[in-house]
């Protein structure tokens, strides 16, 4: 019996049986069977130096689909012969033609003569795919791209087809590639991540196995690099880390004030800050920050994009992420819902940070509220021990309690209640409250504290106004909401200084 396995676009593994030490030699033919000739159903006449007689015999195969045997057209039929040791009960060959109809003789011989009895006769067709490229190379790797080139297959093929897997996310893309190109850019990716990169032959509507090698894109290089807390003989340097997994990195330095003949270098291996992925300013202070200012965080960790914040690194113990400050009415609060959502304002100077944010930073962890007023030498503050701002399906509705401090509880009047701004009042009352009062604001029956009013205002109500400390008659000039982690009590905020 003979049998072919691990039959692929290009090849197969041909098998048989026979008595151990019988035969000294097995030669094994094959040839191309090319179809056209008028005798074709007839049987099969040996070549001269093939055996004489024989018996056709059936392949068995495990994937494939085999033809009962047909003649050869003698004209233009490739033939092979390999003589192979008695010993031998397998044969594999290569490099074979897609699409080809193979006639495989397999004959025996020993002490002399021939068999005739081992003449078996076959006819395979290899793969019913195209046949697939080979020798896949990269070059040009980046961050984000590399390029991929291949050999196209002998035979005639419609396109190629191009796989790439991220090995770490399973994240998939694919592409089709003219047959006459042999090479594709593949772009968009991950820095510092494996992909495994397959190409397939297109013919019509049937593919090739795949050709598949791998390729590690470059890690992108860390960025924003600054220094603070700067003396006359060190500062702490910091920068956004790489997003790739790194071993280490190289610090470099030398003396702007003279010439240097050799840079000193300084290799630190393992992470250089306790959080290198700043959700919010507390983090940011613990990472060495001691200096209110803008920071760069992750409030939707380090799967969301970056967000620039103002951090108040003073006010009762520091690492407070500024979200509303008026100082000087440079700033329009009287806005709409898409602007409130998203944020609007310079962080230097008048902003309001967003509802999304909010939404973001309160859900992460437990936040407590600060809430600083002054006008004119008086300062007074509010804080509440918990705070959460709901998401947009809810309206960016408001919770809060634990209230304690100097101006006065008037938020609690707004406890519980949605946003709303000049163009969408979710749940209303009575009159339109942001309409009215010129702002965006958890209104309720209207307000005992309006924040985001009309600066400078002292008229109708529509200024900026806390009811429990100056009265609805009075606009104040300076406003400043403020967010913390519970967790972060001032005692362990100073004792991180």
């Amino acid at each position: 019996m003979v049998e072919a396995h691990n039959i692929t676009a290009t090849g197969f593994v041909i098998t048989w049986e026979a008595p151990q030490g019988l035969f000294k030699t097995f030669t094994v033919t094959i040839k191309e069977v090319l179809s056209g000739n008028k005798d074709e159903d007839s049987a099969k006449e040996p070549d001269d130096d093939e055996p004489t007689a024989g018996t056709e015999a059936e392949l068995h195969s495990s994937n494939r689909t085999l033809e009962p045997l047909r003649t050869p057209d003698r004209r233009s039929s490739k033939k092979s012969t390999q003589v192979l040791a008695g010993s031998a009960r397998s044969y594999q060959f290569r490099n074979l033609l897609a699409q080809t109809r193979y006639s495989v003789s397999v004959v025996s011989s020993g002490r002399g003569l021939r068999s005739k009895i081992h003449l078996i006769l076959l006819i395979f067709h290899t793969s019913s795919g195209p046949e697939p490229p080979t020798e896949l190379l990269f070059s040009n790797i980046t961050e984000t791209s590399f390029s991929v080139s291949w050999t196209k297959p002998k035979s005639k093929v419609t396109e190629f087809k191009v796989t790439y897997t991220n090995s770490a996310n399973g994240e998939t893309g694919s592409m089709s590639v003219d047959s006459q190109l042999s090479h594709v850019l593949i772009s968009k990716l991950s820095a510092g991540s494996s992909y495994e990169v397959s190409v397939r032959s297109i013919l019509e509507t049937t593919e090739s196995e795949p050709t598949t090698a791998s390729v590690t894109t470059v890690p992108n290089s860390p960025s924003y690099l600054h220094a603070v807390n700067v003396t006359d003989t060190k500062a702490l340097l910091l920068w956004k880390p790489a997003q790739a997994k790194v071993d280490h990195y190289i610090l470099t330095y030398g003396s702007a004030k003279c010439e240097w003949s050799s840079s000193l270098v300084f290799c630190s291996c393992g992470p250089l800050l306790p959080y290198p992925y700043p959700t919010d300013c507390s983090q940011v202070q613990l990472n060495g920050v001691k200096e209110s200012g803008e920071a760069e965080v992750y409030p939707e960790g380090t799967d969301g994009e970056p967000v620039w914040v103002y951090c108040d690194m003073e006010t009762d113990g520091g690492g407070w992420t500024v979200f509303q400050r008026r100082m000087d009415g440079s700033t329009d609060f009287f806005r709409g819902w898409k602007d409130y959502s998203k944020g609007f304002g310079h962080l230097s100077t008048e902003f309001w940070l967003g509802n999304d944010l909010l939404h973001a930073l309160t859900s992460l962890t437990p936040m407590s509220l600060r809430i600083d007023l002054r006008s004119g030498n008086d300062t007074v503050y509010a804080h509440y021990s918990s705070f959460t701002v709901g998401s947009e399906e809810n309206h960016y509705a408001i919770e809060l309690f634990g209230y304690t401090g100097t101006a006065g509880d008037s938020m609690r009047y707004h406890n519980g209640r949605p946003f709303s701004t000049k163009d969408k009042d979710p749940r209303p009352l009575s009159i339109h409250c942001a309409k009215a009062y010129m702002g965006g604001w958890w209104y309720k029956n209207c307000y005992k504290a309006n924040l985001n009013g009309l600066y400078a205002t002292f008229s109708e109500n529509q200024g900026v106004v806390w009811i429990d400390w100056k009265g609805k008659d009075t606009s104040l000039p300076f406003t400043e909401m403020k967010v913390r982690p519970v967790s972060l009590r001032p005692t362990v905020m100073k004792s991180q200084r």
